[in-house]
């Protein structure tokens, strides 16, 4: 059995009060990023974010003292 303090139990209710009226914001934009994500272009662009990301890591290892 878990007992919680009365200063968590407002907090959380507080925390979903404010959180609802974000929440289609939040819907909207992650299903456009989902659809977005999706398609081929997109993931070429990740791809190249990803190679270049690889290739400073390994020039920062291979440089570094």
């Amino acid at each position: 059995m878990i007992l919680q303090q009365p200063g968590l139990l407002a907090h959380s209710r507080s925390s979903t009060t404010t959180s609802c009226t974000g929440g289609p914001v939040l819907i909207g934009s992650a299903t456009a990023l989902g659809n977005w994500l999706r398609k081929p272009h997109a993931r070429k662009i990740l791809d190249r974010v990803t190679g270049l990301v690889i290739a400073g890591f390994a020039l920062r290892l291979s440089l570094g003292d």
